[in-house]
C-alpha cells in the first residue's frame, strides 16, 4: 500500500517478495519448526499471550511454528489476551519468546511455569522491549524491520527449540 502511495508498486513488491522467500528458506534450514509449538508472553496482569491475530503470533506461525492449543480460547478475536497463572500450563510449548520477563513481579509465570519442561529444560528466549532492538522489533513487524527480526531470532529460537540456549 505504501508503495503503491508513493509511486513505487514495483520496489515494494520486490521487498515483500523477498521477504516472503527469507521464511521460506528459514523453514527449509530450520524443519524443526515446522508443527512444533511456540508462543511470545510477558508478564503483564499475569501473563500475558499474544494470538493469532498479532503480528508476533503470525510470525511464528509464518516460521512454520504453531500456536499452542487452547490459545484461541483465551485470546478471542483479540490480539492478545490475560493468562492466569494457573493457566500457566498453555505456555508448555516446544520454545516460547518472553518479552520484558525482568518485568515479572515474583518467579516469572508463576509456580506452574517454573515447573514446565519449556522452563526446565531452558527452551526460553528473552527479549527486551525497552532495551533490545530485536525486542522492539517484534512489536513493529514491517517489510523492512522483518529481515532484521529474522536474521537477530532465528538463531536464537533454534538454539533455544531443543534446550541449548
Amino acid at each position: 500500500t505504501v508503495g503503491k502511495a508513493v509511486g513505487q508498486t514495483a520496489e515494494a513488491e520486490a521487498l515483500v517478495a523477498g521477504v516472503e522467500e527469507k521464511f521460506v528458506e528459514i523453514q527449509s534450514e530450520h524443519p524443526e519448526f515446522t508443527g512444533a509449538t511456540s508462543i511470545v508472553a510477558t508478564p503483564y496482569e499475569g501473563i500475558w499471550v499474544y494470538g493469532e491475530q498479532d503480528v508476533r503470533g503470525r510470525f511464528l506461525t509464518m516460521l512454520g511454528f504453531q500456536l499452542p492449543a487452547g490459545l484461541q480460547e483465551v485470546t478471542g478475536t483479540e490480539f492478545g489476551g490475560n493468562l492466569s497463572m494457573e493457566r500457566a500450563d498453555l505456555l508448555d510449548v516446544n520454545v516460547i519468546i518472553w518479552l520484558d520477563g525482568e518485568e515479572a513481579e515474583g518467579e516469572l509465570g508463576g509456580p506452574v511455569y517454573q515447573s514446565l519442561p519449556v522452563h526446565t529444560e531452558g527452551r526460553e528466549v528473552f527479549l527486551s522491549s525497552y532495551t533490545d532492538p530485536l525486542g522492539g522489533a517484534t512489536s513493529f513487524v514491517s517489510v523492512l524491520s522483518l529481515p532484521f527480526l529474522l536474521d537477530g531470532l532465528v538463531p536464537q529460537l533454534a538454539d533455544a527449540i531443543d534446550g541449548n540456549k
